[in-house]
């Protein structure tokens, strides 16, 4: 079920979490700050610094150099499960969401990262509430996450972010005022949203079918 529309507050999301209290998290969620060192106070920012750049590609490599030496494998197809899951499992069966949408793409570079023929793509689960901040069934619902590639990922996280278009986006689509447009490089029909990550401006791509769980 998608999310409601009321008023932002800055709250921590209960067990149980109400639909005006699970909305105004998701909205507080779609903007931070760039996070500042110490070494860097009293600092105007516009984005990150090419050192900063040169350590997130240096994490990519790194992630994908220790996933080269294990195996990887989702499997396809939806599961029916009837007992409580283990967070391995959760994410499991959010990798596999993702990947059925998205192919392994980013959802804002399209950068994919294969890892072999007998393996899955790599990605990056990004959630938009993170996990201490909402229970942990709920920030796993599919309305909460991103397919990011590593760099997006580090991005998305420690250069600021500001996505609020998302949610106006989102309310467009429930309304029927808005459609996805044919993107030939993506393969498909997307619903194209404005964003901006470190500073700069992006486009954040979601398949119908994900725009519909927001």
């Amino acid at each position: 079920e998608g999310i409601g529309g009321t008023e932002e507050t800055d709250i921590a999301i209960s067990v149980s979490p109400t639909p005006s209290e699970l909305e105004a998290e998701f909205k507080r969620s779609l903007t931070q700050d760039r996070r500042p060192s110490i070494s860097t106070e009293n600092k105007t920012w516009t984005g990150p610094t090419p050192e900063e750049e040169e350590k997130m590609r240096e994490y990519e490599r790194e992630t994908i150099t220790k996933l080269l030496k294990k195996p990887q494998h989702v499997e396809k197809g939806h599961k029916k499960v009837s007992y409580i899951k283990t967070e391995g499992e959760e994410e499991s069966m959010l990798r596999e969401f993702l990947l059925e949408q998205y192919r392994g793409h980013c959802q804002v570079c399209y950068e994919k990262l294969d890892l072999g023929p007998d393996k899955n793509p790599y990605f990056e689960i990004h959630r938009l509430i993170k996990k201490h901040r909402l229970y942990g069934e709920w920030s796993n619902q599919e309305f909460n996450i991103l397919c990011l590639c590593p760099n997006c990922h580090a991005l998305m996280n420690y250069g600021g972010r500001d996505l609020r278009e998302l949610f106006n986006k989102a309310k467009r689509v429930a309304k029927g005022e808005d459609a996805p447009e044919e993107v030939d490089e993506r393969g498909g029909d997307f619903y194209i949203t404005p964003i901006i990550i470190a500073s700069k401006q992006r486009e954040l791509f979601h398949s119908p079918f994900h725009m519909a769980k927001i």
